[in-house]
């Protein structure tokens, strides 16, 4: 279980960035937001993670997640979870309600209780064991010399609003949200060359990388034969501190 809770005294919903793109039609610019993700838009952000991220993210994708219905039962049970802890964050447009996208995020203590290994189905389980294995390779703690740090369980955006380098404003608002929870780094596993891309472009660094077919000799149970030719990667973000 999680020990880091958040601040009581931390307005709930914030507002960390805003920018301006173009709009659902693609016609003219608009503006947008992201801040806290709403407790009221929990259901819809959920549907939008099942319908997009399980067919999208590649290692879902890969181990069929979407192709058995208790596994999808149980990623969503699993990210609901997360939700309650109020770090995710969700960008809409400022003229409407429209949820354009969500990032689920976490804070990982280095001394939170150990999750019990509960996943009932195979193909649910292998996922969460091949992130596990993938951050394990990459201490963050003793590298930075930190005792927790923000992390992601998933980024959607709504097929609608894609190609409008929202990923990349998602990257500016997870740094702006760990410097309101007095967190010094950003640390995540990134698995599409996009996501990757936008995280770079803002100053994330690479800590360790392998490729999918090395992660498939560890994994065999995946078939990554139709999944591009990119690394997965964990990226982190170290923020400077004030002088």
């Amino acid at each position: 279980m999680p020990k880091f809770l958040r601040p009581q005294s931390l307005k709930y919903p914030q507002v960390y960035g805003n920018f301006r793109t173009r709009n659902k039609n693609g016609d003219k610019l608009t503006d947008y937001l992201i801040q806290d993700l709403p407790e009221e838009y929990f259901d819809v952000a959920l549907d939008l993670l099942v319908k997009e991220h399980l067919r999208d993210e590649l290692l879902h994708e890969s181990r069929g997640v979407l192709k058995n219905s208790e596994a999808v039962k149980e990623a969503y049970k699993d990210w609901r979870k997360k939700l309650k802890n109020r770090f995710s964050i969700a960008c809409f447009t400022c003229e409407g309600t429209d949820l354009v996208g969500v990032n689920v995020l976490g804070v990982i203590s280095n001394d939170d209780d150990d999750e019990i290994d509960d996943h009932q189905t195979s193909e649910f389980k292998d996922v969460m064991g091949a992130l596990d294995y993938i951050g394990m390779q990459h201490n963050v703690f003793e590298k930075y010399n930190i005792d927790k740090f923000l992390t992601d369980y998933g980024l959607v955006i709504n097929r609608d609003y894609r190609q409008r380098g929202i990923a990349g404003e998602f990257m500016k608002a997870r740094i702006q949200v760990a410097k309101a929870l007095d967190l010094k780094v950003v640390s995540s596993v990134f698995t599409a060359v996009g996501s990757q891309k936008a995280a770079e472009k803002v100053g994330f660094k690479e800590s360790f990388s392998i490729s999918f077919e090395e992660l498939e000799k560890v994994f065999p149970q995946f078939d990554f034969s139709k999944t591009p030719a990119n690394d997965v990667k964990i990226l982190d973000y170290k923020i400077k501190e004030q002088s």
